[in-house]
């Protein structure tokens, strides 16, 4: 039996009641249900367990969700207006290096100040970020912290109508209203290709993340290009590959050029982890690095020093980002209006893994 058949107001009169509203606390779960039309039990698995409901009923809750402002948790809305001093962060990844850098400087640093801090992560999923989001809500969080730009426009309203603080890291944000704490991730990625075209490098391949959600991503592979467009190198002289990251990604994905015809001699890899693999695979190949191809990672992890040779990469500026967000977001919870967007510097680390082409690829800018 549905909620459709035990309610005396219609669809239509609650659709009327949402419109005048915006978020209404004592919004409960028959609500929603009426609202989508379908029963309690819906609405809950939507919630709980929502791979398990159809794509039409899940669309039709969450739709109606987002309309009435619902938070299950009406306990955690008041704790809010305790002032609980509790911040939420949501990172893609806890197995990314850089992230963990990041999230420890700003856990640290809201921990002086008294705050404190619940992490999960997203698998570089907007919705399952979406979804975390809402927990935190629920969990009565004064501020969330999300990396990057790429978020479901739904997720910024939710966080908006809960009166919830939203402070952006790892990237700077188009949205003048909201602090970002971030980097210049297309201008770092240009340095990288203006150093290999200093050395005389003109064929090229990127193994970039996946770009899809990921503004990152996107802005590193954008910058890349961008900057080699500008020195003259034809697109048709750069070969893109976009991979899940892993160092058997950036094997595989190294390994897999290698053995097809090419004629590049330098490899940027988005992230140091891409390139351990991608040296892996060229030193297996009997591929000499720097000697018969140069490779540049990104983020600076501690292993690529370590590596033979060592890794030329891109600097991140982990640690102060975690700590300059977490003072964003301390401002914030303090009433102090913030809307700052701080530009930090990533530069470029030049080690053993970058050098000039063999002679045969070599071309003598006429610049």
């Amino acid at each position: 039996m549905t909620v459709k058949a035990n309610v005396s107001e219609t669809a239509k009169e609650t659709r009327s009641r949402v419109r005048s509203t915006r978020v209404d606390a004592s919004v409960t779960l028959v609500d929603v249900a009426r609202l989508a039309e379908v029963s309690i039990a819906s609405v809950s698995r939507v919630l709980n367990n929502p791979d398990k409901v159809g794509t039409e009923i899940r669309t039709r809750v969450e739709s109606a969700i987002r309309r009435l402002g619902f938070v299950p948790n009406g306990a955690a809305r008041a704790l809010r207006s305790t002032k609980a001093r509790l911040v939420g962060a949501i990172i893609p990844t806890l197995n990314y290096a850089i992230y963990a850098r990041m999230a420890e400087a700003l856990q640290q640093r809201l921990s002086e100040e008294g705050i404190s801090l619940i992490l999960n992560s997203s698998g570089y999923s907007i919705d399952t970020e979406y979804r975390e989001t809402r927990v935190l809500i629920e969990r009565g969080v004064d501020a969330v912290v999300l990396v990057g730009d790429a978020q479901r426009p739904d997720t910024v309203t939710l966080l908006r109508e809960q009166k919830v603080s939203l402070v952006l890291t790892y990237s700077n944000s188009d949205d003048s209203t909201v602090p970002s704490i971030g980097f210049g991730n297309a201008t770092a990625a240009g340095a990288v290709a203006q150093h290999l075209h200093s050395l005389g490098h003109r064929k090229f391949l990127m193994i970039s993340g996946v770009s899809r959600h990921n503004d990152r991503v996107r802005d590193r592979k954008l910058g890349f290009l961008s900057e080699l467009g500008a020195l003259g190198v034809p697109s048709s002289d750069v070969t893109v590959v976009e991979e899940e990251y892993s160092m058997a990604a950036g094997y595989a994905a190294m390994q897999r050029q290698l053995q097809s015809p090419h004629d590049f001699t330098a490899v940027f890899c988005g992230s140091d982890v891409f390139a351990a693999g991608a040296l892996k695979a060229c030193d297996e190949a009997g591929v000499r690095c720097p000697e018969e191809m140069s490779l540049v990672g990104f983020d600076n992890l501690e292993f690529g020093e370590y590596l033979k040779p060592a890794l030329t990469t891109v600097d991140v500026p982990g640690a102060e980002m975690g700590k300059m967000t977490a003072e964003a977001v301390s401002r914030l919870l303090a009433g102090q209006a913030d809307s700052r967007q701080v530009r930090l510097d990533a530069s470029l680390v030049i080690r053993g893994s970058t050098s000039a082409p063999p002679r045969a690829h070599r071309k003598v800018s006429r610049e």
